[in-house]
């Protein structure tokens, strides 16, 4: 705290000025833009003009990025739907966008953490899927239940390895098959988050022949 020096500061004599310093302030703690300004991002300099990456239903083949998930990455619009959540989160992670990961994240997933630097930061880290191309998203039927308030979607993510690992060659392809859950609530606005996921994927690698 200012009370913290007990000693009185120099008088200054007419005509002199301090000396500037950021003794006892120190550095501006950065800030979520500035983190996220160091990140690695995949998305195209063009990425409005071509199709969305959540492309998968009959109400979103051939929109572009812009007509389809830019609104909700903006926060122009929150997702309507646990449907919607899976789309654009989805795509967020095609094109690593990890603050839109962490925004749409429950505070009752087991990956939620309450200080959003951290969150984004281990997102970052662990969590974009960095030794696989993203081929495709096949989601099932969103089930939501009567109070409008949870809901659930079987989806399929199909992945193709970049490198080789210990777990996979390259050119591999994987198919993770999970049950979603999606909570809505908040205030003052009520909105769609996902909250967990039961990955029930055979595991199973198919290599590609070339």
């Amino acid at each position: 705290s200012f009370a913290a020096s007990k000693k009185s500061p120099k008088r200054l004599k007419k005509g002199q000025t301090s000396a500037s310093t950021n003794r006892g302030f120190g550095k501006a703690p950065p800030t979520i833009d500035d983190i996220l300004a160091t990140f690695q991002i995949r998305i195209p300099s063009n990425c409005n003009e071509l199709p969305c990456p959540c492309g998968c239903t009959p109400a979103t083949i051939g929109l572009t990025y812009k007509d389809c998930c830019l609104p909700y990455h903006t926060g122009e619009k929150l997702p309507e739907s646990p449907l919607a959540v899976l789309r654009s989160r989805y795509t967020a992670f095609v094109w690593r966008l990890p603050l839109y990961i962490a925004e749409t994240t429950h505070e009752s997933c087991s990956e939620y953490m309450a200080d959003p630097m951290k969150h984004i930061k281990d997102i970052d880290k662990v969590g974009m899927f960095d030794d696989f191309e993203f081929l495709s998203l096949d989601p099932g039927i969103e089930d939501v239940n009567d109070d409008g308030d949870e809901g659930f979607v079987d989806f399929k993510v199909n992945l193709r390895a970049r490198t080789d690992t210990t777990a996979h060659e390259k050119g591999a392809t994987i198919e993770i098959a999970e049950r979603s859950r999606f909570v809505r609530d908040g205030a003052p606005v009520l909105r769609w988050r996902y909250a967990e996921g039961v990955d029930y994927s055979k595991r199973e690698l198919e290599y590609e022949i070339k």
